[in-house]
């Protein structure tokens, strides 16, 4: 269910945009991009409203809510032959990933506390190996895959949550509505969605490289501060979800496109998938093991992980030290990319499974405006410097090591 949601986000039609401006009409590039890049916000701005819903229905009815949302916009999208029909699609899947990927968290975290725990630890490897993965997999041959990524993913989705729905007795009668201090909580990141993603569409317009790079910064800023938020929170257990959550979504697509970049340079197309097939299997590992052993050790472990993991890709990009540049290599970059994968897995896998009530639907609704963000950094460091991924790596470095005081504000052990 989770891959079936995360392939629809990136926004790749940069590998096919000249085609997709002859097929629809359209002369202006940023616009078309700005179009295909639609579903990211709109995922983005769906969680915090799915989770609100999940919440006050059912889980398993917003999950199939949302699948059935992405499957019929799939299926539009084969007659989508102008920009704005595009642009509906994009933000129609994006919708429907958002209530999905809120749906099924919810329904985990609600189960008893140590199938809870576990299934939230399987969801955040999962969801890791799914964001590190679902940018190569989303670069498509043509530019309508775009509209219609992968919908062999979404028919099985679709019967398994008919099976959850099946299970909880059917459709849910009217709920309780939660409380005050739950739906402040719940609905803080939707404000900061919507203006991310208008920051987003403005970065694509002509702004000067400092302005964009400033604006980049910034928006890095206000998603980790959001994280120390939650955290703050003392209505549940956090062991810091929400700025790990916050972390995630920062760090996850930019450095697999800077990691696919750097290998392609050592080999072919085959070296790339590798690398990735190893990053995803110990991120699904990571958060299994992080859903068995949740803890404020495991969490602070997953932090330790991702730090040397992005030094790594520093050394093998060819960062420079006061003695010259390192030796720059494919090992590096591969060993580099899994331990960043483990480290992510890990401290989202202890967060989540850490975590209970509202909060955990507050982690889940930093990691897509922390994507968001880390886009638009990446997009300005990639206008503004001369090697833009060794420059990527310092400042994921950066978000790294500020996203480790959320970690100090959470209780010792979890609760549920």
């Amino acid at each position: 269910m989770v891959p079936a949601a995360v392939v629809v986000l990136p926004n790749t039609v940069a590998a096919v945009l000249p085609a997709a401006l002859n097929d629809l009409g359209v002369t202006d590039p940023r616009l078309a991009a700005s179009a295909f890049g639609a579903s990211l916000p709109a995922a983005a701005a769906a969680v915090p409203v799915a989770a609100a819903a999940a919440r006050r229905l059912s889980p398993a009815l917003v999950l199939m809510a949302g699948l059935l949302l992405l499957g019929a916009a799939q299926l539009a999208g084969g007659a989508a032959t102008t920009l704005a029909l595009v642009a509906l699609v994009r933000v129609l899947l994006g919708l429907g990933a958002g209530a999905a990927l809120a749906g099924l968290l919810l329904y985990a975290a609600a189960l008893p506390p140590r199938a809870a725990r576990l299934l939230c630890g399987w969801y955040a490897g999962v969801l890791v190996a799914a964001m590190l993965a679902g940018v190569v997999l989303a670069v498509p041959a043509d530019w309508r895959m775009l509209l219609q990524p992968y919908p062999a993913l979404t028919g099985p989705a679709l019967a398994l949550s008919a099976i959850l729905l099946w299970t909880q007795g059917g459709l849910p009668r009217r709920g309780r509505p939660p409380a005050r201090a739950d739906r402040t909580l719940a609905s803080l990141p939707l404000p900061p969605a919507l203006g991310l993603s208008l920051l987003a569409y403005a970065t694509t317009l002509g702004w000067p490289p400092p302005v964009r790079l400033t604006a980049g910064v910034l928006a890095v800023a206000s998603v980790l501060l959001l994280g120390y938020a939650g955290a703050a929170d003392r209505s549940a257990a956090r062991l810091g979800a929400a700025p790990a959550a916050a972390m995630t979504g920062i760090l996850a697509f930019p450095t697999v496109a800077v990691v696919a970049q750097g290998l392609l340079r050592y080999g072919p197309d085959a070296l790339v998938w590798g690398v990735l097939a190893a990053a995803t299997g110990t991120a699904l590992a990571a958060g299994a093991v992080a859903g068995a052993l949740p803890g404020r050790t495991t969490a602070l472990a997953g932090y330790v992980l991702v730090i040397p993991g992005l030094v790594m890709l520093y050394a093998g990009l060819g960062g420079p030290t006061p003695t010259g540049p390192l030796d720059p290599g494919p090992l590096p970059i591969a060993a580099g990319t899994v331990l960043l994968a483990a480290g992510l897995g890990t401290a989202l896998g202890a967060g989540l499974a850490g975590t209970r009530g509202p909060a955990v639907a507050y982690a889940l609704a930093m990691l897509l405006p922390g994507t968001l963000a880390g886009c638009v950094l990446a997009a300005a460091l990639n206008a503004s410097s001369a090697n833009p991924a060794v420059l990527w790596t310092i400042v994921a470095a950066a978000v790294a090591a500020a996203a480790v005081p959320g970690l100090a504000a959470g209780p010792a052990r979890h609760q549920r």
